[in-house]
């Protein structure tokens, strides 16, 4: 009888340590499946793939809402938000991007994503009054950035008609008409 319990007991330990080693680590994981996605996303021989595009940012925001403090989920909010504007979801866009400088107000990107988010204000969605707010934070926050001249280009010129900053382009440039 000491004999059959010593060779259950055997039995269940066995048991749990093999599965152990078949439960992956679900960080890691979530990594390989983006890892994987970026590769279909970027290998579509056939152009862009929305299909893996959004599951591509699904991955990747929900990967920086369950490790916020692992230094790639920054990337990866930056990362969504870029092809969520390949995909014409501006508005997505910049409330990720947005999100992404309130979490992260020291990261390297956050001129960037200021920069961006009031660029697809601008440019995408025709609101720009609400692309000022960001282009101003940037130039304030972070007068240095190189990014900081074109918002301020941006702002400089964002009232103009096309034909306006051609006209404007050229002077400025010294191109004569």
């Amino acid at each position: 009888m000491k004999r059959i319990l010593t060779v259950i007991s055997f039995a269940f330990l066995m048991v749990a340590c093999g599965e152990s080693k078949k439960a992956k680590n679900p960080q890691l994981e979530a990594r390989e499946t983006i890892s994987t996605l970026e590769k279909l996303l970027l290998d579509a021989a056939d152009g862009f793939n929305d299909s893996a595009a959004t599951q591509i940012t699904k991955a990747y925001l929900r990967y920086a809402e369950a490790y916020p403090t692992d230094s790639i989920s920054p990337d990866y909010m930056f990362k969504a938000a870029d092809v969520m504007r390949g995909q014409f979801r501006w508005n997505d866009a910049v409330t990720v991007l947005e999100a992404l400088v309130k979490k992260y107000p020291k990261d390297p990107r956050v001129p960037s994503a200021l920069f961006f988010a009031g660029f697809m204000l601008h440019n995408d969605l025709n609101q720009n009054e609400k692309a000022r707010p960001y282009l101003e934070r940037l130039i304030a926050e972070h007068p240095e950035h190189p990014m900081s001249a074109d918002a301020r280009m941006l702002l400089e010129t964002m009232h103009m008609s096309p034909e306006e900053l051609i006209d404007h382009l050229e002077k400025k440039n010294g191109i004569a008409q």
